[in-house]
């Protein structure tokens, strides 16, 4: 008949005070762990100083958001605030738990919102900007910070500029060469009022008169009667008025711009 032997393993945690004996374990374990606070997207490494036989590490971050059984780990919170972090070290024989709160200082983007019109000035970071567009455009100015946690602090300052009020803007230089660039001479008008009482004429150096309208929208092409105009230098002057409800503003203004071939 064949035998069947049977080994077992046990462990056993005793201690021996005068008086009989105990069930607690001569070497008990003790939870404990440092960190030091961070930013926001910054990593925080947890160091491990409990005391005691331990053979686990038993991490959980936030209340079970991440768990870890490293002895020292990292982690990097998805925001901002204080967050429950809990050790719990244990051996075959026994286990204690610490729970210590972390702090995760806002490095954030904090952003700005200002709305104006056309060079209307705005004041940002002790500059002031003064931006024209021909149709909305937001801009973007950014300010860093050190804050008394040491986080870097970002603000965004969003500039929002719209093509409101009124404004005529005549070029300095055209060139009718066809190319679909920069062809005729007319004012780009940025404007949501009404345009009243126009009148263009332009001069050539002797001061005859090559083109007259009273018409924004119609462009000069550089020809009289059909013939090219060489390069040269010519005058315009122009008048209109800007209409808003019963306001009504007069704008004359005489300059020279350039025609290039």
């Amino acid at each position: 008949m064949k035998k069947l032997i049977l080994f077992f393993t046990i462990s056993l945690c005793f201690s021996f005070p005068q008086n009989g004996y105990s069930n607690i374990s001569s070497d008990p374990v003790e939870a404990n762990f440092t960190f030091e606070n961070a930013c926001l997207f910054q990593t925080v490494m947890f160091t491990d100083l409990s005391v005691g036989n331990i053979t686990s590490w038993s991490w959980d971050f936030d209340n079970g958001m991440a768990v870890s059984d490293e002895q020292d780990p990292e982690f990097n919170f998805s925001g901002f605030g204080d967050f429950v972090v809990q050790l719990i070290v244990s051996n075959d024989c026994e286990s204690d738990t610490m729970i210590q709160e972390v702090t995760i200082y806002n490095g954030a983007p904090f952003f700005q919102d200002t709305t104006v019109c056309n060079n209307e000035p705005v004041e940002i970071n002790g500059e002031v900007y003064a931006e024209s567009v021909l149709t909305t455009e937001i801009f973007n100015f950014i300010d860093t910070l050190i804050s008394s946690q040491g986080c870097d602090s970002i603000t965004v300052f969003r500039l929002t500029v719209n093509p409101c009020g009124c404004e005529l803007r005549f070029p300095n230089a055209f060139t009718p060469d066809g190319d679909g660039l920069n062809d005729t001479f007319q004012p780009v008008v940025i404007c949501d009022q009404q345009i009243a009482d126009y009148r263009m004429v332009i001069y050539d150096r002797w001061g005859e008169t090559v083109y007259d309208t009273f018409e924004y929208t119609k462009p000069w092409d550089g020809t009289i009667n059909g013939f090219p105009m060489p390069t040269d230098v010519f005058v315009y002057s122009v008048q209109y008025e800007i209409v808003d409800g019963n306001n009504r503003q007069f704008f004359n203004e005489i300059k020279d711009f350039t025609l290039i071939r």
